[in-house]
């Protein structure tokens, strides 16, 4: 799938598209790339494509997902990192962080048609950098924590990537021979660049580590020099070189060049793997050790210069890719600001009314009366006046209105309104008489401390009311003797009852 005319052309593959050839090797070729995330998540990438004619083979594709497994161990600001392989109608393709730089190789062939030799102080800070690379390397595990003896096999300055930000990082393990491998080549396969081959590599024998110090001994030396090491008409005379020619210091060649370089050159060079550095990291610590560094800065500015034209049209490509996505892109949609839910406790008491507050003087009918219309909701237990709370409250009721009345027929003047008033027990003259309760349009408050003795009426101490009960049944007093009728007629004609009949 391609983009309009006129604009950068990609591939999709899946999350991933994939722009220009940036640089081929051998196997494959690497291209821009750009990850599309969600929520407009953009990130350029750098993605490793196996030649076609490389595809259709299995050993070929096999080395290729050895290389992302063996790289995703291996966590090391030298090292170029893996992140993802996709595999795509036939083809895998290796996904990598994005270098914005050049390859040694390309800026040590620029000097060299400048003729100009590359500072020292450079050449250790970048060496010293793909050493140490190198030795994260060596030093990998795997999950269980056991060393997966990682052998690089391919060092070499197209494999060297030194980074416009003054950092150089090791890359491409596709040929690496590590114990964590799913798909071993032969052992009588010779894999790699023969002009950076150590000499127990091109006898098919066992390598470690120090076959890589080997190589990055070739490696400096064609730094210092800008020269090739081994370089002949053909393979075989460089084959012949490597194994039998004494290596030349490369001071020979570089003038005012230290002599601790080529202490550190020569040591690398040695034929006998156990002269050599035991690790890479041991070299890159001899290699600091010749004099200061140039700083990350220092090395910016020199690949700038070495390869300008380079990176610049590298960066018009990659915002000509960014412009592209701005214009096709749709804007985010807008999201409305999440609400707050309430939690299911906070809905319950949002939906529970609030009860009213107690008044302090009420009575038990009122309260009785206030809940049944004020129902608490089904969740709520509800709050119910008992019948034996009612009863007692009656029951008080009643004690004290006794009490009142004894003292008040104590007192002359409610003798003396005795005399005028009306007797109840005269005015009950049935046996037995049921007196039903007026029926009340209102509920009657039950009568506090001072409504008592004002609305309580006068009652007779053989009468009395049950606390519990809707009708009231009052007895007669058995007649007296002499109390047929109850009064007299005094001189003057007033009524008068007799004492000894109330």
């Amino acid at each position: 799938m391609e983009a309009e005319r006129g604009s950068p052309r990609a591939l999709i593959l899946g999350r991933y598209r994939v722009y220009d050839e940036i640089a081929a090797g051998g196997m494959a070729t690497v291209h821009l790339g750009r990850l599309i995330g969600d929520e407009g998540f953009l990130r350029t990438v750098a993605i490793k494509r196996l030649h076609p004619w490389h595809a259709r083979i299995a050993e070929v594709v096999a080395m290729f997902t050895d290389e992302a497994r063996i790289a995703a161990r291996i966590r090391h600001p030298n090292v170029v990192g893996t992140l993802d392989v996709v595999s795509q109608e036939g083809e895998v393709f290796l996904v990598m962080e994005y270098v914005h730089g050049e390859p040694l190789s390309r800026l040590i062939s620029a000097a060299s048609k400048r003729k100009q030799k590359i500072p020292p102080r450079i050449v250790a800070a970048v060496l010293s950098n793909a050493l140490r690379g190198l030795h994260a390397a060596h030093e990998a595990k795997d999950a269980r924590g056991e060393p997966l003896g990682v052998v690089h096999r391919d060092v070499s300055p197209q494999n060297v990537l030194v980074g416009a930000d003054g950092v150089s990082r090791v890359l491409d393990f596709g040929i690496a021979r590590a114990a964590g491998r799913a798909h071993v080549t032969s052992d009588h396969t010779i894999k790699g660049k023969l002009a950076y081959m150590s000499p127990e590599q091109l006898r098919g024998e066992v390598l470690d580590r120090r076959a890589d110090v080997y190589a990055a001994g070739v490696v400096l030396w064609e730094t210092l020099t800008c020269r090739r090491l081994y370089a002949g008409a053909s393979e075989d005379l460089a084959l012949v070189r490597l194994l039998e020619a004494e290596v030349e210091a490369p001071s020979k060649r570089v003038a005012d060049l230290p002599t601790c370089f080529d202490e550190v050159t020569l040591r690398a060079l040695r034929r006998d793997a156990d002269a050599r550095y035991a690790t890479a990291l041991e070299m890159a610590m001899a290699l600091e050790a010749c004099g200061p560094l140039a700083t990350p800065s220092e090395i910016g500015a020199w690949v700038e210069e070495m390869a300008g034209e380079m990176l610049a049209e590298r960066a018009r490509l990659i915002q000509a890719i960014e412009s592209e996505e701005r214009r096709t892109s749709l804007p985010p949609l807008a999201k409305e600001p999440a609400k707050l839910v309430p939690s299911r406790e906070e809905v319950t008491l949002l939906d529970t009314p609030v009860p009213p507050a107690p008044v302090a003087a009420v009575t038990a009918v009122s309260v009785a009366n206030t809940e049944s219309q004020n129902a608490a909701p089904a969740n709520t237990p509800e709050r119910r006046v008992t019948p034996v709370v009612l009863g007692l409250v009656g029951l008080v009721g009643i004690l004290v209105v006794a009490l009142i009345v004894v003292l008040l027929r104590g007192s002359p003047e409610s003798a003396a309104s005795a005399q005028g008033a009306p007797s109840m027990a005269a005015s009950l003259t049935a046996p037995e008489s049921v007196v039903p309760s007026a029926p009340s349009a209102t509920p009657t408050p039950a009568p506090s401390a001072t409504s008592v003795v004002s609305a309580a009426p006068t009652l007779s101490p053989s009468v009395t009311a049950p606390p519990r009960s809707t009708t009231t049944r009052v007895k007669t007093a058995a007649p007296r003797d002499g109390c047929d009728p109850p009064f007299f007629i005094d001189a003057s004609g007033r009524k008068k009852y007799k004492r000894h009949c109330l």
